[in-house]
């Protein structure tokens, strides 16, 4: 009697862990599947790239460059500090410039999104002072602002646009 409830046990142990075992490498499978799907994919690609890609001033001209994490982690943190989002991640839009940041006499001109205002773009400008950036003036993005400052103009595309 006690011989056959622990062969059932056991049994049932058994499959339990059979099921498991398959449950979890057909998670697995899964995971893999959609993290290939969507690094491959070029919107996600874009929006990610451009939030670390900078266009920087040289000799006249500008070079498009991936921030270093020194300079990433600065930026994120006066943004948080700030309280800017991420205009591609809060839009969806990309820019045309493949960049959200402008470095042009040692001040980053770069496209935020506000809270409040989540839908439009603002131009911060960030002076570094002692290894920290600090905001100089933050405006409502518009293409007139680009030639006051001499800086490349943003278009803004909806990221679906450029997947036709």
């Amino acid at each position: 009697m006690m011989q056959s409830i622990k062969k059932i046990v056991l049994t049932v142990v058994l499959i339990g862990m059979v099921v498991g075992m398959v449950i979890l490498y057909l998670y697995i499978n899964a995971l893999q599947e959609t993290v290939q799907k969507v690094t491959q994919d070029p919107i996600y690609g874009s929006v990610v790239s451009q939030d670390f890609a900078m266009l920087s001033e040289k000799d006249g001209s500008y070079v498009y460059t991936i921030m270093n994490d020194n300079e990433k982690r600065s930026l994120d943190q006066a943004n948080t500090e700030n309280k800017f989002k991420s205009y591609p991640f809060q839009t969806g839009k990309i820019a045309t410039t493949q960049a959200m940041t402008i470095k042009k006499n040692n001040v980053l001109y770069h496209i935020v999104s506000k809270d409040e205002d989540s839908d439009k773009p603002y131009l911060v400008q960030y002076q570094e002072e002692n290894g920290v950036l600090k905001v100089v003036k933050v405006d409502e993005y518009q293409e007139k602002l680009s030639q006051e400052l001499e800086i490349p103009t943003f278009h803004f595309l909806e990221a679906k646009e450029i997947k036709n």
